[in-house]
């Protein structure tokens, strides 16, 4: 054998025994990208037609309350239901299941949808 041949089955000897590389893992999605999807998902869902909320553009509604300091509010709906993310998920997709009394319609939206925006909304103070 040559020295080309041994250099050449050394080449492929080593490229065989290469160890597979691994595909990235995904990376879990941060809470920022979360909430950056709130002013999208709250003009794509006409939210702002009846709210104000910084940060959505479009109309600034007055119908229903401001929501410009719901994340430092405590409570919603008259100061009667403790604020967090999951009551505010399902505030918007079913408003009456949370407070019978609203007059906020329900919001077709998908679960992930709504506490994306939930998160949104809770960094606003």
């Amino acid at each position: 054998m040559t020295r080309a041949t041994i250099a050449a089955l050394i080449l492929l000897t080593a490229a065989c025994h290469r160890p597979e590389k691994q595909a990235p893992q995904p990376q879990p999605q941060a809470a920022t990208t979360k909430n950056q999807r709130g002013p999208t998902l709250a003009a794509q869902y006409g939210c702002n037609v009846c709210h104000t909320i910084p940060g959505v553009d479009g109309a600034h509604g007055t119908l229903g309350p401001s929501l410009a300091k719901i994340g430092s509010q405590g409570t919603i709906a008259t100061g009667t239901i403790p604020v967090s993310a999951d009551v505010i998920a399902r505030y918007i997709r079913s408003p009456q299941s949370v407070y019978p009394e609203s007059a906020m319609p329900p919001v077709d939206m998908p679960e992930a949808d709504a506490r994306d925006l939930a998160a949104y909304l809770l960094t606003l103070k």
